[in-house]
């Protein structure tokens, strides 16, 4: 029997717990060997091993978290804080080997809304926007992510399909206000137009061969598309790119 998507989220968040684990006590371990030298440690090396062992400390805390919500019966109607998921990424990201050479900014929203969303999936969703974007360029850039707030509908006319836009899950989406449009934009080398259309195809890519799986979009297109939420890419060549994900917010 096929495991359910919340069985399967909380195998993955206990498996990565175990290796933090160990990487935390290690951590430990060096330092103290380090402090039982002559001398003791480097003020430099210290300060690297102290700022090394809090980020894995909050991926933990990040861990355990989201191995909560997955825990969560699936029945019961999945929200999660849209500004602790923002902050969640930022933090997962500080560390990240694609994010070393490019800047990434994460904005928090004015209003902390919350979202009709699995807690991992909008983590997931933000995560694979966000490295597809540093996995675009071997040049530095500039990767942003903010949020809109939508009283009302979006119009018509800002779904409709461009030579440089396209909306990925029409036939789902169900534009039903209040809604959030999470902008997740770069200033990469931006997508062709003839094949804007094909990056939500499973397998298609367009890094070179070992860097790209081509399935990251198209996980992004499910999850969104599974609370009937919209995916819109709007790219023009040497100016960027920017994925919009619209979801709906929980009112009371």
């Amino acid at each position: 029997m096929a495991r359910s998507q919340n069985e399967i989220y909380a195998s993955v968040m206990h498996d990565i717990g175990s290796p933090l684990t160990a990487v935390s006590v290690m951590l430990q371990m060096v330092t103290m060997d380090l402090e039982a030298t002559r001398g003791g440690a480097p003020a430099a090396v210290k300060e690297q091993l102290s700022r090394v062992n809090q980020q894995v400390g909050r991926c933990m805390e990040i861990s355990r978290r989201y191995l909560n919500y997955a825990r969560e019966r699936s029945m019961q109607k999945q929200t999660v804080r849209l500004n602790q998921a923002l902050a969640d990424v930022r933090e997962l990201l500080r560390a990240h080997p694609s994010g070393r050479r490019h800047q990434l900014d994460v904005q928090l929203m004015p209003a902390d809304l919350t979202i009709r969303m699995h807690g991992t999936d909008l983590i997931q969703v933000l995560l694979n926007l966000i490295t597809n974007a540093f996995q675009s360029s071997s040049t530095p850039l500039r990767v942003e992510v903010a949020g809109v707030y939508h009283d009302d509908p979006l119009a018509p006319a800002d779904l409709l399909d461009q030579p440089q836009r396209f909306l990925a899950n029409r036939e789902v989406f169900a534009n039903e206000p209040p809604l959030v449009a999470l902008r997740v934009s770069d200033t990469g080398p931006g997508i062709p137009e003839n094949l804007l259309p094909r990056i939500f195809e499973s397998y298609f890519t367009t890094k070179t061969p070992g860097e790209g799986t081509g399935l990251g979009l198209v996980i992004v297109r499910r999850l969104v598309s599974q609370v009937k939420g919209g995916l819109q890419v709007e790219s023009k060549p040497d100016e960027g790119t920017t994925f919009t994900v619209l979801l709906p917010v929980e009112v009371g």
